[in-house]
């Protein structure tokens, strides 16, 4: 259940990324897409309270993971931003950006969101 990873993945986030600006901006995202989780597992399974779920209730849901999702990438070129274990940096992989955001050293750092994604 996601709402079980949710909150481990938030917590080592904001533990291993170091600028501010960006752990502020992933505590947020993070933050408002709990307040809506529970939709996740009410609309992912055949359950008849789905049919009493509002619209707006829904929208919000898509925008909370959609926030995160968009959280994650590059603000100068928009690609989804790569975490590099051996360098022990999160980067941008254009290679024509130059954003790099160094993490906190840490053993077992392949367990971060980004693995659930599937992304990296």
């Amino acid at each position: 259940m996601v709402s079980g990873i949710l909150p481990h993945a938030k917590k080592r986030l904001e533990y291993l990324i170091k600028e501010d600006e960006f752990k502020a901006k992933i505590s947020k995202t993070f933050q408002d897409l709990e307040t809506t989780i529970l939709m996740g597992n009410l609309l992912s399974h055949n359950n008849m309270l789905a049919e009493k779920v509002s619209i707006e209730e829904v929208n919000r849901f898509c925008e909370s993971v959609h926030n995160l999702h968009n959280a994650f990438l590059c603000p100068n070129c928009g690609h989804f931003v790569g975490y590099y274990h051996e360098l022990k940096i999160m980067r941008c992989p254009n290679t024509r950006c130059d954003l790099t955001l160094k993490v906190t050293q840490k053993r077992r750092l392949r367990h971060l969101f980004f693995v659930a994604t599937n992304r990296f």
